[in-house]
């Protein structure tokens, strides 16, 4: 069962969710974070990119990496 992404950024919208966002290091080239929120679909950005904000700064590490090393 797949997940709906509109579906779960409506939810995330409703209880007022910010994601922060930053740029990071990937297999060699560095990627900014607002790059990630742009490969939303147009309506889904139009609806959705204010809940991102973008930190400034270079994070060389996936916040699976940093899940994993919680553990």
């Amino acid at each position: 069962m797949g997940i709906d992404t509109e579906e779960l950024l409506r939810s995330f919208k409703i209880l007022n969710t910010k994601f922060a966002v930053s740029g990071r290091e990937i297999d060699g080239k560095f990627i900014a974070g607002w790059k990630a929120v742009a490969t939303l679909s147009d309506e889904l950005y139009q609806s959705y990119a204010d809940m991102f904000v973008e930190m400034p700064g270079r994070w060389n590490i996936s916040s699976t990496e940093l899940r994993n090393k919680t553990k």
